[in-house]
């Protein structure tokens, strides 16, 4: 079986597009309590990096992907999914950026913080957004069966289900 690359890279940066926002929140509350450091504003950015990096990888791996998987799927939704990758991708570099920027001390850091951590929630709401249409693709439109084998035939769990259909019947 072609096992595909993309699926397995994508859900690094959800997963870091929910631990960012939570993240930058946290720590931004603890420097206004005093009790957190600006130095500790560094977790931010290595995350937000991180999550730039992993959204790059993703983006890349599905570019690969793509042609393998649009002979399954109508070019519309294929689209949608890209276009939203691609804005998703764009905004998470400029997060990272905008993180690195809240290093600085005084009112440029503290704003940079600020609309970082406000970013970063613009970016999950963006991240909801790619992985839907990704979802679309594979559920929907059966994507996956671009790296189905022949033969593959029934999984197990479908063996399963159509036994308890058989079992109703009695």
């Amino acid at each position: 079986m072609d096992l595909p690359l993309h699926p397995m890279f994508v859900h690094f940066p959800i997963v870091l597009a929910v631990a960012l926002p939570v993240t930058a929140a946290v720590i931004l509350w603890g420097i206004s309590r005093r009790q957190a450091s600006c130095r500790n504003w560094r977790v931010v950015v290595v995350l937000a990096t991180l999550l730039a990096v992993s959204a790059s990888v993703a983006v890349s791996t599905g570019e690969t992907d793509e042609e393998a998987v649009e002979a399954f799927v109508p070019e519309a939704a294929l689209e949608t999914h890209e276009d939203r990758a691609d804005v998703f991708c764009y905004l998470a570099w400029g997060i990272a950026a905008l993180t690195a920027v809240g290093l600085m001390r005084g009112a440029a850091g503290r704003l940079a913080r600020f609309a970082a951590t406000g970013g970063s929630v613009l970016l999950f709401v963006a991240a909801i957004g790619v992985g839907h249409a990704g979802a679309e693709l594979v559920y929907r439109y059966g994507a996956a069966q671009a790296h189905v084998t022949a033969g593959a035939g029934i999984s197990h769990g479908a063996a399963t289900h159509a036994e308890a259909d058989d079992d109703d019947d009695d």
